[in-house]
């Protein structure tokens, strides 16, 4: 079955005659981001996100550095300043719409205010995410729940959730060779083709269902039967690669014969 899975690309490089060794991809927040948890509504002023690669197509943007200032936590009606220290905790943006936080081992991202603290450890597969492409460069629209999190101190309470929502808008950015470079094109393209299966182990078996024909001019090959056989644990490919590739009752017709 096809459906569709989605990449980033930045076309400019995808159809550049030479490709830009590095290409410097900044995310920054368009509008007033929301984390929202029993904990309180935590708001930043600014975020950023930011990584470099040379790839020219992306199925999934990682960032390398993210950042949060002017943040605050709103409690009962009472905003409180607050620090937002990501521990080298980073989002994986996907083009197919989810997202994950990437965290070293034992770290988590830290909210901390006056008499509050949040903490949100690594997790995978938060929905929901959509971009649209906008000039020469991509927004993102964050519509995310079910993250998990934790909570303690005199104001926000002890406690923990796998409720919490983040909701907002980036704008996604490519610049040639760094934070300075020149500004490129970025495309999100949509509708590239995959095979979508059950997980688990699938045996996957194309066989032939008309007479296949090879035609040169060495002559016209054919076989009463072809077999293509693979096994795989992936839930959605964009290729099948035969692990076993079989013709048997072949034929070749030369001058008639």
């Amino acid at each position: 079955m096809q459906v569709a899975a989605l990449v980033v690309m930045v076309a400019s490089l995808a159809f550049a005659p030479g490709a830009r060794a590095t290409t410097h991809i900044e995310a920054t927040q368009k509008t007033t981001n929301v984390f929202n948890s029993t904990a309180g509504e935590v708001t930043c002023e600014t975020s950023k996100q930011t990584t470099q690669t040379t790839s020219s197509e992306l199925s999934a943007i990682e960032s390398s550095e993210l950042k949060f200032e002017g943040c605050h936590i709103i409690v009962f009606g009472s905003t409180v300043s607050a620090t937002v220290t990501t521990n080298g905790c980073n989002y994986k943006l996907y083009a197919a719409g989810t997202m994950d936080i990437v965290c070293p081992s034992g770290k988590q991202i830290e909210v901390k205010a006056s008499g509050c603290a949040i903490n949100i450890g690594p997790q995978t597969g938060l929905k929901s995410l959509s971009y649209v492409n906008n000039g020469s460069h991509v927004d993102a629209s964050f519509n995310l729940g079910g993250i998990k999190y934790s909570h303690s101190g005199f104001l926000c309470g002890t406690g923990s959730g796998t409720e919490a929502t983040y909701k907002g808008e980036v704008t996604i950015e490519a610049r040639d060779g760094g934070p300075t470079g020149s500004v490129i094109n970025m495309d999100y393209v949509s509708a590239t083709p995959a095979f979508k299966l059950e997980t688990g182990v699938t045996h996957i078996e194309a066989t032939q269902k008309t007479t296949n024909v090879f035609n040169s001019t060495a002559g016209e090959v054919t076989c009463e039967t072809s077999k293509q056989t693979t096994q795989t644990t992936s839930s959605e490919l964009s290729a099948i690669e035969s692990s076993e590739l079989k013709f048997e009752g072949c034929h070749i017709i030369v001058f008639g014969s």
